[in-house]
């Protein structure tokens, strides 16, 4: 895939075709009531991965391969934190499918590209709203 990153400590589990990497604890949790174990990787959807908000944010943007990295200045960074769809006047150098896109090499979160569009991925709950 396009992940780079190397994930040490913990198992991979698919729960309801939701993927977790949950990590070796050196403590019993017994009697402990656990909320949510581990890092939420993404969701198996039709055969395809899609990766989540909370793997964005587990990365590095060198840690993924499909990276658009925005300049700070650029107006598509407000559209993709509003949860806009970007569209380029030329293609952005970075093949179809799941991108992580970026800040000065800082992750923001998803979107899914196809020619000189990319779909907002962007958690719902986190964009701006005004």
């Amino acid at each position: 895939g396009n992940v780079t990153k190397t994930f040490k400590n913990g198992t991979f589990e698919l729960r309801n075709d939701k993927l977790a990497l949950v990590p070796e604890l050196p403590v019993a949790l017994k009697g402990l009531r656990i909320v949510r174990n581990g890092l939420y990787l993404g969701e198996v959807k039709k055969n395809r991965f899609e990766p989540s908000q909370s793997l964005a944010m587990a990365l590095k943007s060198t840690e993924f391969k499909a990276n658009l990295d925005l300049s700070i200045d650029d107006p598509n960074v407000i559209k993709y934190l509003k949860g806009e769809t970007l569209v380029f006047e030329s293609e952005p150098s970075v093949s179809d499918g799941f991108v992580l896109v970026s800040v000065g090499g800082f992750p923001l979160g998803f979107g899914k590209k196809s020619g000189t569009l990319v779909k907002n991925k962007y958690l719902a709950g986190w964009r701006m709203q005004f």
